[in-house]
């Protein structure tokens, strides 16, 4: 069962996802824009209305926008290998 992982792990390190240089960068600032979208639905937004204001939506908000801004800055960042 552990060789079968293994060997499932192995495969899925040799796919590359990201073919070309376009796709890095469609990629990234995919993420960017996701990043920019969930701040202003769940940042932005309740601060607007502060009669249906939740401090956890705000924080969970927050946490989602600083991942998908990180994820882009990790697919920004990496080298194109063709």
């Amino acid at each position: 069962m552990i060789k079968r992982l293994k060997r499932i792990i192995n495969k899925l390190k040799s796919i590359k996802l990201i073919k070309t240089k376009e796709q890095k960068d469609n990629n990234a600032k995919f993420c960017y824009d996701i990043a920019k979208i969930n701040f202003a639905l769940f940042i932005i937004g309740p601060i607007t209305k502060p009669e249906e204001f939740n401090f956890l939506i705000v924080i969970w908000g927050f946490v989602v926008t600083i991942i998908f801004y990180i994820f882009g800055n990790l697919i920004d960042r990496k080298k194109f290998e063709s």
